[in-house]
């Protein structure tokens, strides 16, 4: 019997030039869940344990169970969808179980064929509806190339802005910029190279004075498919 295996290792070189790493094996249990383990290079420095040690059982559409071992924190995430008139809206609860409880709530709907938005309110320690409690997220599908993206945090007045590239049909570029932590990012994502899935490559760095001083943090993670 053969078992299938999605491997995904990652690597990251911070400003520092510290390098850290980790990886997620993910495999098909059937009827649509998939099981995902997720560590780090903390899972297994200075020997075995728990830190940075995540299992995830998720139906794409339906649920999501996150457990982080390491906190003993488990996640619940939970999906539906309402129609309204012609239009779909797609729905996402998610609601921390221990540590901090966050709690959020998504809306998002397709405005028409080139516009989508999204509506997410933190309801952690909920007392009332309160703007500042939104971010407002909307995405432009220019044409068939190119796709734009802006995200408006009301707690803070901060915008979180991309454009994502097509350049052919194995290479793709997105450039994001946030005005709240002044970080730009330039993301390389390629389906030919190695074989498997993607490779992505990320240069990230803070768009300031002494941000721009130092070299970015660089991060690559690469998907292959195992038979065992």
């Amino acid at each position: 019997m053969t078992v299938t295996f999605d491997v995904k290792p990652n690597l990251r070189v911070n400003q520092d030039r510290k390098a850290s790493g980790g990886i997620q094996i993910s495999h098909d249990l059937g009827n649509d869940v998939t099981l995902k383990i997720r560590a780090s290079d903390n899972t297994v420095r200075g020997g075995l344990k728990t830190d940075d040690l995540h299992v995830d059982f998720v139906r794409e559409g339906h649920f999501e169970l996150n457990y982080d071992i390491g906190n003993n924190a488990p996640t619940v995430v939970l999906h539906t969808s309402a129609g309204i008139k012609s239009k779909t809206l797609r729905m996402k609860y998610r609601h921390e179980l221990c540590g901090k409880k966050r709690s959020s709530v998504e809306g998002k709907m397709a405005v028409d064929d080139k516009n989508t938005a999204t509506l997410t309110v933190d309801t952690t320690d909920y007392s009332g509806l309160d703007l500042r409690a939104c971010t407002l997220k909307w995405n432009h599908q220019l044409n068939d190339y190119t796709k734009l993206e802006a995200a408006w945090n009301f707690n803070n007045d901060t915008l979180r802005a991309s454009v994502d590239h097509r350049v052919d049909s194995h290479n793709r570029l997105k450039i994001a910029y946030g005005t709240g932590d002044k970080n730009g990012s330039l993301q390389w994502t390629n389906k030919d190279l190695g074989g498997g899935g993607e490779l992505k490559v990320t240069a990230s760095s803070m768009l300031t004075c002494d941000g721009m001083k130092r070299m970015p943090t660089l991060t690559a993670e690469k998907t292959w498919n195992v038979e065992i």
